[in-house]
């Protein structure tokens, strides 16, 4: 063993917990049925308590996933045992070794887990906390905070769509069947989706951007992309998208300031991650027709050519946006469009092109946008007042502090 000090082996295990709790998770679910759920999140946590209360004494294991795998193997067989309960469907993997299992060895188990967390039924006020509880590791506290919602809510979403996973048959969980997952794919991108927009433009009072939302729904994300049983345009697609947004973070704030797309240092971005999204992009493209998520990560692809945004090819981005309005009702998707049309046309045609949506009323990119439009069209005085607007709506004290320094405001 590594000798460690208290913190880092204790900012270690919970590293480790994240990446490693909703493997355990699915793989301890499907070994024991769904009607175990409480049972089984009990004892991925224990193992976690464990490694915290063990790796400052006695330092840090040689491998310490392989050691929470081996753990947590042993607090289930404990548990049943006392329970009299060893009616398991299956065998728990074999960690004598101190080993993890393979990842081609919980894929499945972890994208079952996934599918059924975003069962249609559940919504997605239940399914994104289900989510980020089952699959992700996260705590309630955590969820609330990035949902928004107070703990006794979050909590409540969360007992509620484990309730649905104990009244399923075990069963259930065997495989990833044809039609039910066909029927349940698209909730699962559309929860992941929102979950990686939770993060990357979170409303979180006191963070702008929460990374580690982002970073889980993209792993999930290229998990059901490289699965022979979710692969598809529309997952790659997605998976584009999640890259292409997240290589931008490093230059979306800066000593805990906010850049917009239009003034962030290009050089910032993360190569590698744009890479990788462009070949993503690449596997989704086909004959059918494109989807909401090929046109975002069309437009986001657009962003990551160009080595400035005066070099944007505008009619290009546009162009996505045509087509996105066409497929799309989300006002949002209208106002990001008339950006683009003002940059295309000038002011006058985006102000023109602003949705004229009363959902958007209370939100703080409408009046800012409305505010750079009027702006460049001399309007100060109109402009001066949306601005004003856009600031009491701000979502927290980064994006307030934002449009106060900012003379003209873009949305990124």
């Amino acid at each position: 063993m590594v000798q460690a000090h208290d913190s880092p082996a204790v900012e270690l295990a919970d590293r480790l917990f994240r990446r490693e709790s909703g493997r355990m998770t699915a793989i301890l679910l499907r070994r024991f049925g769904p009607s175990a759920v409480d049972d089984v999140e009990d004892i991925v946590q224990e193992a976690l308590l464990r490694a915290c209360q063990t790796w400052p004494w006695k330092g840090i294991p040689d491998n310490p996933a392989g050691w929470l795998w081996r753990v947590a193997a042993r607090l289930a067989l404990d548990r049943l045992r006392r329970a009299d309960r060893l009616d398991m469907t299956g065998t728990l993997p074999d960690v004598a070794d101190g080993r993890a299992p393979d990842d081609l060895l919980v894929a499945d188990d972890e994208l079952r887990l996934l599918f059924l967390c975003c069962d249609p039924v559940n919504g997605p006020e239940t399914a994104i906390p289900l989510t980020l509880r089952l699959a992700c590791g996260f705590s309630t506290r955590e969820i609330a905070a990035a949902l928004l919602l107070d703990e006794a809510t979050a909590a409540q979403r969360i007992s509620r769509g484990k309730a649905r996973l104990r009244g399923l048959q075990a069963g259930d969980l065997t495989a990833l069947a044809g039609n039910d997952l066909a029927l349940r794919l698209h909730p699962v991108l559309n929860t992941l989706y929102l979950l990686f927009d939770g993060g990357y433009g979170a409303n979180d009072p006191t963070r702008w951007i929460r990374e580690e939302l982002c970073v889980e729904a993209t792993r999930l994300c290229v998990l059901l992309a490289g699965h022979p049983k979710t692969t598809s345009p529309e997952v790659h697609a997605l998976a584009a998208l999640f890259h292409l947004l997240t290589a931008r973070l490093p230059a979306r704030q800066v000593r805990e300031e906010l850049v917009d797309l239009e003034r962030q240092d290009r050089a910032l971005w993360d190569r590698r991650l744009i890479g990788t999204g462009l070949r993503h992009l690449e596997r989704s493209l086909g004959t059918a027709p494109p989807t909401v998520w090929h046109l975002l990560a069309g437009i986001a692809a657009e962003h990551a050519r160009s080595a400035h945004w005066r070099d944007t090819d505008w009619q290009v981005i546009l162009d996505h946006y045509d087509q996105l309005v066409l497929i799309s009702d989300d006002p949002i998707v209208a106002l990001n469009r008339a950006v683009a049309v003002a940059q295309v046309a000038g002011p006058v045609a985006g102000l023109a092109a602003v949705p004229d949506e009363a959902s958007l009323l209370d939100y703080h990119l409408y009046h800012a946008t409305r505010a750079r439009f009027l702006r460049d069209m001399g309007r100060r005085e109109e402009a001066g007042s949306a601005l004003r607007r856009a600031i009491d709506l701000a979502p927290n004290a980064a994006v307030r502090d934002h449009l106060y320094k900012q003379d003209e405001v873009s949305p990124g």
